[in-house]
């Protein structure tokens, strides 16, 4: 897949902390390129409609695979940056627009992409209504929203651009009166960011990883999904291989802002083949996601120091 590329003389948008700008690295950047890497896989030759599609770049990517994107965003010095920005992809359009009032056709869309999208719209029902409304029929829904009860409530955390934060529950009710079947992920940063299947990860017996006094771990899924993605449709094609096990993504932004990131996903459990060249390759990441996934142990020891952190800004 080609990185789309800084179109010369734009400029970066503000970061105010509503919405992700490229060139950031960190759990925010793996939590958004995680999902958007799982897009790309599910777009392919599709026409996506992105939102909201902020600085752009996610946009950007998914158009790399997709026939057509539009990007709807309801800033329109936000939208005005991203047409500049990415100008040079001729299926790729932005347009300003509020989610709870869509200036988008009846049954445009194969694909509706909302990554962290649903909880800054003060009301959730309307948002998914239009969604459903701009769905071809056998059209699809990628969504993704944080948990309230792990994002919030459990590290005392209030994000002030978010209106309508759900708990889960919540969330797979709103899906449910919305479409007949959805499947679900959970993802939690960790130095990476980690999405597994909910509620029953099995995959996850199948991955060791080792530490350093070459001691064998069993890989568990965390206690706590800190964001849900669920994939949503009315007609049953069946549950898509990213849905069925987990996976694993480690990387850090390139130099260029506008750049995809590399290495890409990893998928875990499940058979490889790959050719064996590619296999060689693989080889080497392995090495390093096996001293990140020690991490993922310590996670409830790194949400309790994020907390403390934000406790001594206050």
């Amino acid at each position: 897949m080609t990185s789309p590329k800084f179109e010369a003389g734009s400029t970066l948008l503000e970061d105010t902390g509503e919405r992700y700008i490229p060139g950031v690295g960190g759990q925010i950047f793996h939590c958004h390129a995680h999902r958007y890497r799982l897009a790309c896989g599910l777009a392919a030759d599709l026409d996506v409609l992105d939102l909201p599609s902020g600085e752009g770049y996610g946009s950007s990517w998914i158009a790399a695979t997709a026939a057509q994107v539009v990007g709807v965003d309801i800033a329109e010095h936000v939208v005005k940056h991203a047409k500049r920005t990415y100008a040079s992809q001729p299926n790729l359009a932005f347009v300003a627009g509020d989610m709870q009032d869509l200036p988008i056709a009846d049954a445009a869309a194969d694909l509706v992409v909302s990554f962290e999208g649903i909880e800054h719209v003060s009301d959730p029902w309307l948002a998914m209504s239009e969604i459903a409304r701009v769905l071809r029929p056998d059209g699809a829904l990628l969504i993704s929203t944080p948990d309230r009860r792990s994002y919030s409530d459990k590290l005392g955390f209030v994000n002030e651009f978010h209106l309508s934060e759900m708990y889960a529950k919540e969330f797979e009710d709103l899906l449910r009166r919305h479409f007949r079947f959805f499947d679900l992920l959970g993802q939690q940063p960790f130095g990476g960011s980690l999405l597994w299947p909910l509620p029953d990860p099995a995959d996850f017996d199948a991955l060791d990883h080792y530490s350093a006094d070459s001691t064998v771990h069993r890989l568990r899924p965390p206690d706590d999904a800190q964001y849900l993605v669920a994939f949503c449709r009315n007609v049953d094609r069946g549950v898509p291989l990213e849905f069925q096990r987990p996976s694993l993504f480690i990387g850090e932004p390139h130099e260029s802002p506008g750049a995809s990131p590399e290495p890409v996903a990893t998928e875990l459990g499940g058979p490889n083949d790959r050719a064996h060249d590619e296999v060689e390759e693989l080889r080497e990441e392995v090495a390093l996601l096996s001293q990140r996934l020690t991490l993922i142990e310590g996670s409830r020891t790194w949400r309790l120091r994020s907390r403390a952190v934000r406790l001594l800004r206050s």
